[in-house]
Order: C-alpha cells, then sequence, then structure tokens
C-alpha cells in the first residue's frame, strides 16, 4: 500500500507542479501586458508633453514677432502721420500760388 501510495504522489506531484507553473507564469504574462500598457500610456502621454512643450515654443516666438511687428506698425503710423501733415502743409504752401479762373469753359468749340 505503501508503494501505491508513492507511485500515485510520484504521478501527481508532476501534475500539480506543472499545473503551479502554469497558473504562475499566466499571472507572470498577465502582469508583463499591464507593464506593456502602461510603458505605452506613459510615451503616448510624453510624446503629447513634447508636442504642447513645441507648441509652447512656437506660441512663445509668435508672441516675440506679433510685439515687433507691433512696434513697427506703431513707428510707420507716425511716419505717415508725419507724411500726411508735411503733404497738407506743403498743400496749403502751393495753394496761394495757383489762381483759379472762372467762367472759361474746359474745351474749345
Amino acid at each position: 500500500m505503501r508503494i501505491e501510495i508513492l507511485d500515485i504522489i510520484r504521478n501527481e506531484v508532476p501534475v500539480i507542479n506543472k499545473d503551479l507553473i502554469c497558473k504562475e507564469f499566466q499571472v507572470i504574462r498577465d502582469n508583463i501586458s499591464e507593464l506593456e500598457k502602461a510603458i505605452k500610456y506613459v510615451g503616448d502621454k510624453y510624446d503629447e508633453i513634447v508636442s504642447l512643450s513645441v507648441v509652447t515654443e512656437d506660441t512663445k516666438c509668435l508672441k516675440t514677432e506679433n510685439s515687433s511687428l507691433s512696434s513697427n506698425l506703431k513707428d510707420m503710423q507716425k511716419k505717415i502721420s508725419i507724411t500726411e501733415h508735411d503733404f497738407a502743409k506743403h498743400d496749403q504752401w502751393a495753394r496761394p500760388q495757383n489762381v483759379e479762373i472762372v467762367g472759361v469753359p474746359d474745351k474749345s468749340n
């Protein structure tokens, strides 16, 4: 009877060991799968952060350019105002020199 029990144990132990090992490997596979998902998620978030960083840098450059263009616009508006004023002064100066003839037709018959 003792031999029979030993034979049963010898036959059952490898099966039990195999089942335990398979279960443990399945747990490990599941953990690896979860880790892969987590790594992919972190990678995607990192890519979003890098993209956001590029957009932020572009925004800074655009703000600087906008500020420069605004300054240039103000300078140009001042120059236009001065030019318009100078033109008006010149126009006023030239008017007393002009003679206006009234009553003469534009076309000759």
